[in-house]
């Protein structure tokens, strides 16, 4: 983890200084059952800079024998900066906004070593982020329904238990995670969370688009690169 988490880090500066901006983070391995069997303690956590971010309908472009899952996620945004050691309260307090979200992840070249993957930034493509909802203050979170549709077909629905119960803990152990190597979460951070809907093939020529009821819809198309 150490390892990998440096290496990602690494990268994500370099990006930042070269002219990309920050957008925020991305939660992975958020499965507990999948983490027990890999031993670990934790989700990951990836980055997210404008150089992966594809506009709301825009356009993916990608190499005809690229391997890509499309994934269905809500993303939450931070109103105020939260500093490692921050209570699950003072970080669910800091939430302004919610989006629905669309992260396309690349497996063409499957990793098993854990720090690979981690400075490979967990697989990430690109990211659709929907319209923000504003949120306030103690407001509980919208119902997330819906799912994803490939080319108008459905192919998955939202999986209640894959739902965050808690977002203030998850945010909470992300400013603690990134307070270990000198980094924190800042207000204006978007994280995406996870997928919520069980991920799904998709390839050049589809359209695809994540539903997620009362809090919205987020698009892209993907063309041969």
């Amino acid at each position: 983890f150490e390892r990998g988490m440096r290496a990602q880090l690494d990268t994500w500066r370099q990006r930042l200084t070269m002219g990309e901006g920050r957008i925020g983070w991305k939660m992975g391995y958020m499965d507990s059952a999948l983490r027990a069997r890999l031993g670990l303690p934790h989700p990951l956590v990836g980055f997210l800079t404008t150089g992966r971010r594809i506009p709301d309908g825009g356009v993916l472009h990608c190499a005809p024998e690229t391997r890509l899952l499309a994934e269905s996620e809500v993303a939450l945004r931070l109103g105020r900066d939260l500093a490692p050691g921050c209570t699950p309260g003072e970080a669910a307090d800091a939430i302004d906004a919610l989006a629905p979200a669309m992260e396309i992840v690349d497996v063409t070249r499957p990793l098993e070593d854990m720090a690979l993957i981690l400075a490979g930034n967990l697989f990430h493509a690109a990211v659709v982020l929907g319209p923000p909802l504003t949120r306030r203050k103690h407001e509980p979170l919208p119902d997330v329904t819906g799912g994803l549709w490939v080319n108008a077909i459905q192919q998955g629905t939202v999986d209640p238990a894959s739902l965050l119960q808690n977002p203030g803990a998850l945010l909470a152990q992300v400013a603690g995670l990134l307070g270990r190597f000198g980094e924190g979460l800042r207000a204006g951070d978007w994280i995406i969370t996870g997928s919520v809907v069980k991920p799904g093939p998709v390839q050049a020529g589809d359209r695809v688009v994540v539903d997620l009821g009362a809090l919205g819809r987020a698009a892209l198309r993907i063309d041969r690169g």
